[in-house]
């Protein structure tokens, strides 16, 4: 089970986030192409 002070940090990463486009951007780009490799790998 998380700490409360665990718990904080992670809501205030949580709101960063949510805050963020640019970092949310980037985290749909690298996890798309992440996918596209490994979906290519299987293929092949």
């Amino acid at each position: 089970m998380l700490s409360l002070k665990q718990k904080s940090n992670w809501n205030l990463v949580l709101l960063n986030y949510k805050k963020n486009n640019e970092l949310r951007n980037f985290f749909f780009f690298v996890i798309s192409y992440l996918v596209t490799f490994l979906s290519t790998i299987l293929i092949a």
